[in-house]
């Protein structure tokens, strides 16, 4: 699911151009380790000297893998741009793609997605960074450093939330730097169109647990220490045996303002698994990936409990269960028909994981590798909204069905009609939380028909 702020690519291209031809032998090379080279320019086409360009994460071009996304040896290598804004990479692992990250003094940092070494050069194109007429509530500087304070060259400091007042947003707000990035020094520096009092920001960097830091005052300097954080570890067995190549997810208890974010990785050969600086002295929910595991069951969701950095917590043998169908239809009240392409959305309450169906012209679905758990589902039309009758009706919320599925549901009626959802009135609520939010109870929609 979704759902933490993210970094925002800030008007980013791609071109490809081809390399000269050399010899067989430095060609056969190339293929083998193939560099990643490239120029870095402003939005008038010149050449951005001194910017550096980072392997921030790695992964499988096909598959998956037990490594996680910054363990990679080859995400410890960067590059400095010439003159001209050229830079070059070396030797990079053919079997990877490769998500980079592009840092210029007075730019904004820009990140770029499925780069692939061998397809040729890559030219990004960065933006420039607007400072004019900044008072000290417009900006928010500082530092990041490890437990011995030394610079964390490369961190990035993600925008979360900012109060003041002419501030009062967060997410993706309209005149605020989204990201900025440490410097050799550690230094970096956010700068927003309005004045605020204070803000709150996430720091991510390799090796390093990923830490949010509330309430910075603006017009101040602050210290943004990171620890290592600690390791999760575990194994995934079907009847005794090791199961290889499914991804396990990672995901806090907590999703307040405190949420620490959600993690995935793959198992090995042996079915074994390890999460590495995770935000220590948390509670998660640790699962398998229901598009990962579907073809042999569901992994359920287990709690655990990791405690300081440097510290392993060891979640045992994670068994593969069997898991349930879910099957029905969604039908609009007013006999209209299903708009084509229209999906329906299986989300797991505990676990950070959903999966989707697209329904047919008479709005069947049919789902197979559904946990015994608490679910969500939700379904979009435009001009309609579930119905009362859906007795298991998030009433709070009202986009969505929540229940428990602890058996194979192969009719469940989804009832949708014209309208859109009203807030509910909560001086006229009735009965308990479980008539309103029914959890733990069976899924349930309206009564089935027709099916």
């Amino acid at each position: 699911m979704g759902f933490a702020a993210a970094i925002i690519v800030h008007a980013i291209s791609i071109c490809l151009w081809f390399p000269v031809s050399a010899g067989a032998g430095e060609a056969l090379e190339s293929l083998r380790r193939p560099d990643l080279i490239g120029r870095v320019l402003d939005q008038k086409s010149m050449p951005i000297p001194e910017a550096t360009v980072f392997i921030f994460t790695a992964g499988p071009r096909v598959g998956t893998s037990s490594f996680c996304p910054s363990c990679y040896p080859d995400c410890r290598k960067s590059a400095t741009t010439d003159p001209q804004g050229d830079f070059k990479i070396e030797s990079l692992d053919p079997q990877l793609r490769f998500r980079i990250l592009v840092v210029g003094k007075d730019y904004k940092p820009a990140f770029v997605s499925k780069v692939y070494p061998s397809n040729g050069p890559v030219e990004i194109s960065l933006d420039k960074l607007n400072r004019e007429n900044l008072g000290p509530k417009n900006q928010l500087r500082g530092r990041v450093v490890d437990t011995e304070g030394k610079p964390v060259f490369g961190a990035t400091v993600n925008f979360e939330f900012y109060s003041g007042d002419q501030a009062n947003c967060g997410g993706q707000c309209e005149g605020v730097d989204l990201v900025s990035v440490a410097d050799r020094k550690g230094d970096f520096l956010i700068t927003t169109q309005q004045r605020f009092d204070w803000m709150t920001v996430s720091v991510e960097a390799r090796g390093f647990a990923k830490r949010k830091f509330f309430k910075l005052a603006g017009g101040q300097s602050h210290e943004l220490k990171l620890t290592e954080g600690a390791s999760v570890s575990g194994r995934i067995v079907m009847n005794g045996q090791p199961l290889k190549n499914v991804m396990i997810g990672l995901v806090s208890v907590d999703r307040s303002e405190n949420f620490t974010g959600d993690f995935t990785v793959g198992t090995n050969d042996e079915g074994r698994f390890l999460f590495v600086n995770i935000p220590p002295y948390q509670t998660y929910y640790i699962y398998g990936i229901m598009d990962s595991v579907r073809e042999y069951g569901a992994i359920p969701t287990k709690k655990i409990r990791v405690s300081a950095d440097g510290s392993t917590k060891d979640a045992g043998e994670l068994t593969v269960a069997p898991a349930h169908r879910l099957a029905g239809r969604v039908v609009l009240a007013d006999g209209t028909p299903i708009p084509p392409r229209t999906r329906l959305l299986v989300g797991r309450e505990d676990a950070w994981d959903t999966a989707s169906v697209e329904l047919d012209e008479h709005g069947r679905f049919d789902l197979r590798g559904i946990p015994p758990e608490s679910v969500g589902i939700s379904v979009r039309v435009r001009g309609y909204r579930f119905s009362d009758k859906n007795k298991s009706l998030d009433r709070l919320n009202g986009g969505s069905l929540v229940g428990r599925i602890d058996r194979d549901i192969i009719d469940l009626q989804l009832l949708l009609e014209p309208g859109q959802f009203a807030p509910p009135d909560f001086n006229a609520r009735h009965g308990s939380p479980e008539d309103w939010q029914p959890r733990d109870k069976l899924l349930q929609g309206a009564e089935s028909t027709n099916l």
